[in-house]
C-alpha cells in the first residue's frame, strides 16, 4: 500500500516549518470555516494577555470584528473585560490585521 501524500502546503515550500496560527487559519478556511481569521488570533493570545490571563480565558470565535473569549469564571471574565479595549488593540498588532476591535466575555457554565 502506497501512501498518498498531500500537495497542499500552507504557506512557504514543503517541509519548510510555518506558524501554527497561520497554518490553522488557511486550513480553517480551505474547509470553509470561520478559523481563517481565529486561527492567527488563538497562536497570539498566550503571549499578548500572558499566562495566568491565558490559561483561564480563552479566545472561541469571531462574531463580526469582536473577538469572543470564554473564562472559567466571573473573576476573570471581570479581568479580561476591563482590560478588553487593551487587549484588541495589542493582538491587532501582534497579527497585523484589523480585527479583533473588541473583546466580548462569556464566562463558561
Amino acid at each position: 500500500m502506497t501512501r498518498r501524500q498531500s500537495t497542499w502546503v500552507p504557506e512557504g515550500r514543503a517541509g519548510e516549518p510555518v506558524r501554527l496560527g497561520s497554518a490553522l487559519g488557511r486550513i480553517g478556511a480551505r474547509l470553509g470555516g470561520g478559523g481563517a481569521a481565529i486561527g492567527p488570533l488563538v497562536a497570539a493570545w498566550p503571549e499578548v494577555v500572558g499566562p495566568a490571563l491565558a490559561d483561564r480565558v480563552r479566545p472561541a470565535r469571531l462574531e463580526g470584528t469582536a473577538l469572543v473569549v470564554v473564562a472559567d469564571d466571573p473573576a476573570w471574565a471581570t479581568q479580561a473585560r476591563l482590560l478588553g479595549d487593551e487587549v484588541a488593540a495589542r493582538l491587532r498588532r501582534a497579527i497585523g490585521e484589523e480585527v479583533p476591535t473588541s473583546l466580548v466575555v462569556r464566562i463558561r457554565r
